[in-house]
Order: structure tokens, then C-alpha cells, then sequence
């Protein structure tokens, strides 16, 4: 053993109070960097469930396709399924509670 290693155990073994108070310490920092790195990888995960409820589990949008990219992508092994989302404008909704909106917003999905 080195003479630093000896040192430092000397000094642990005469300063037990400060020692115990040390590990402590290590002790209360290291759960509080596992609690902040837990809260945030289920915050991210959250996160994720909830665009996948909101918005649909999909990993890519083309926009503006012609017919035959869609049928390219409809033949495609790799892609497991495809559908397609047409505007189709608005309808006016007479009896609209809203002033600013008083209209549908129409959309066809296949």
C-alpha cells in the first residue's frame, strides 16, 4: 500500500462521524441522479405513448404523391401497410356555437 492509501485510511478511521457522513451523502446523491434519470425516461416514454394515442403509430408521411408512387409504395415489400388521407375542404355548419369557426373541416381516409 502506497503511502496516500494510508494516509486516507487513518483519517477515515480517526474521522468516523465525517466518514459516516460522507457516505451518506455519496449515498443520497447517487439515488437522486438514479431518480432524475428514471423521471425522465418515463417522462420520454409517456411522451411517446401519448403522440402514438393522438396521432397514430406511423413511422413516415410522403405528402403530394402521384398515382403510381402510390401504387409503388403499396407493392413494396418493406412496408407493412398504407393508407391514404385525402382534404376535402370545409361544409358550413349552421347551427356552429363557435362565431370564429363556424364550419366543418372535411378529410377522407381510405
Amino acid at each position: 500500500m502506497n503511502i496516500l492509501h494510508q494516509y486516507t485510511f487513518q483519517s477515515l478511521k480517526v474521522n468516523r462521524r465525517r466518514t459516516l457522513f460522507t457516505g451518506m451523502g455519496i449515498v443520497i446523491s447517487v439515488a437522486m441522479i438514479t431518480a432524475v434519470s428514471v423521471f425522465a425516461s418515463s417522462f420520454l416514454d409517456y411522451m411517446e405513448r401519448k403522440a402514438i394515442y393522438e396521432t397514430g403509430d406511423w413511422e413516415l408521411a410522403y405528402s403530394d404523391l402521384n398515382e403510381t408512387e402510390i401504387q409503388y409504395l403499396n407493392t413494396d415489400k418493406q412496408v407493412d401497410h398504407t393508407f391514404t388521407v385525402d382534404d376535402l375542404g370545409y361544409a358550413v355548419l349552421p347551427e356552429s356555437q363557435n362565431e370564429y369557426k363556424p364550419y366543418w373541416f372535411i378529410r377522407a381516409c381510405d
